[in-house]
């Protein structure tokens, strides 16, 4: 996945919301952002007393600011005006629990 990043990094310029229609760039981007978020992989990273920088994987963050559409977000309260969900949107107690078990 690191190389197709780059790769796509390289082209960024001609990338938008339609290119999350073509299959290949689409999971790539979404399961790097997937991986972070479950904690699979990570942006930086602390080596012998010293800050790592996992550039593909800052890059994909990027990327998937760049391809994704802003929209209204509603936590019932208030409202944002973005293109990343709210981390815990539609979760419920079960799904708390679950994703509980699952970093155990």
């Amino acid at each position: 996945m690191k190389t197709y990043i780059d790769e796509l990094w390289e082209v960024r310029e001609t990338l938008n919301k339609d290119s999350l229609k073509e299959a290949e760039i689409k999971k790539a981007i979404l399961d790097t952002i997937d991986n972070l978020d479950k904690g699979k992989i990570k942006i930086a990273y602390k080596e012998n007393l010293e800050w790592k920088m996992n550039e593909w994987v800052k890059k994909a963050v990027v990327l998937y600011l760049k391809v994704n559409q802003n929209y209204m977000i509603s936590n019932g309260t208030h409202k944002f005006y973005d293109n990343v969900a709210l981390k815990f949107d539609g979760w419920d107690h079960t799904k708390f629990e679950t994703a509980n078990k699952n970093n155990t």
